[in-house]
């Protein structure tokens, strides 16, 4: 597969897996693909500039960044949440939820 970009998540150790599953479901939805790396560590791949950043703001602007640290990037991902457009609007804070 083609990387535009990767970021390896690490999920807190105290997270149930039915959490864990959601977060990674969630990732997918934005077309990225998840792997396991190591236990409650993930590689998640974008293929393309767009997926970089939709799951950048997800794990840097919604309720996945109390689930799960970023410790590390590749190509176009960047580590820090400023990198990212937060959404202002309503409608697109609830694109970024489902």
């Amino acid at each position: 597969m083609s990387s535009a970009g990767s970021f390896t998540i690490q999920f807190h150790s105290h997270l149930p897996a039915p959490r864990v599953e959601q977060a990674i479901e969630m990732l997918q939805r934005h077309g990225a693909h998840v792997e396991p790396e190591a236990a409650h560590q993930f590689v998640v791949l974008c293929e393309n500039e767009r997926q970089v950043n939709e799951v950048g703001v997800s794990l840097f602007h919604t309720h996945l960044q109390s689930l799960a640290q970023v410790v590390a990037v590749s190509g176009l991902a960047s580590q820090e949440a400023g990198a990212y457009h937060f959404p202002k609007s309503r409608a697109e804070r609830k694109k970024h939820r489902n």
